[in-house]
């Protein structure tokens, strides 16, 4: 099965402020890890002194069911797996690049595990940094806006129509907050526009008038590029595909993403 994997680039910092070079790691196969009742078992690889390879099986052994379904029988039958085996049925995948200052994680949401697990393997005070970015280089970095998005805390921006509708219905007193979302097909780009919105979002928001604003843009190779006034995500993705467990081969995902980042 075809599929892509998306990884998004952040900073790996050790001790507050320095990058993580390669020599505060080492090599560490199978290495068995539990974090926040997750069973996690964790391969690292330092690949020809350059990158710092992360990959990651997960799961939890509990909830438990005595009995599963056969989904081709029909049939409910007793569960082998027992109460305390975890199914490690997630996985997760990191490359790190000293030289260039960058990591990247197929899920970012997993952060907290791994500075935690970096910490106590390589005792050394790790976190991982999203990169910050103004909109003038925003502008710069993308050719074209896919949408645009942004979460509103003052409704004085719209006072009728919808909003008022909303108000009657509901007759809990005035909305607090909502959501708008553009989205954009074939749009001529103008990065001069763009800027002065991204501009009055960013002077609305410092007033307090909006909560969060995103915009999604892609970069000339179609990668895409995720602004949200604070926090800018660079986003990098990987072609590959898929057993017939839905499971990622993880040795042709390292072999991809090395030649991929040698390219």
């Amino acid at each position: 099965m075809d599929n892509e994997l998306t990884f998004t680039e952040c900073r790996l910092v050790v001790n507050e402020s320095k990058i993580a070079q390669l020599n505060i790691f080492e090599n560490k196969k199978e290495d068995i890890y539990e974090f926040d009742n997750v069973s996690y078992i964790v391969n690292c690889e330092i690949i020809d002194n350059k990158f710092f390879w992360i990959y990651v099986r997960y799961g939890k052994a509990k909830p438990h069911s005595d009995e599963v379904l056969n989904t081709e029988t029909k049939e409910i039958i007793p569960n082998k797996r027992n109460s305390n085996e975890a199914e490690l049925r997630n996985q997760m995948f990191c490359m790190y690049i000293p030289s260039k200052d960058i990591m990247y994680l197929s899920n970012f949401r997993k952060g907290s595990f791994l500075t935690t697990y970096l910490k106590d393997r390589f005792k050394k005070e790790f976190s991982l940094e999203k990169y910050i970015i103004e909109p003038e280089e925003f502008i710069k970095e993308i050719t074209s806006v896919e949408s645009l998005k942004f979460v509103g805390a003052d409704r004085g921006l719209f006072n009728d129509g919808v909003f008022r509708e909303v108000d009657d219905v509901f007759g809990y007193g005035q909305t607090v907050a909502f959501t708008l979302e553009a989205k954009v097909k074939n749009n001529i780009f103008d990065s001069g526009k763009i800027l002065n919105l991204l501009l009055s979002w960013k002077d609305r928001k410092e007033k307090g008038e909006i909560k969060r604003m995103i915009c999604v843009g892609k970069d000339d190779k179609g990668l895409e590029k995720i602004f949200n006034l604070d926090t800018y995500l660079n986003k990098t993705k990987l072609k590959a595909i898929k057993d017939a467990n839905e499971m990622y081969n993880p040795e042709q995902i390292k072999k991809s993403f090395v030649e991929q980042l040698n390219a």
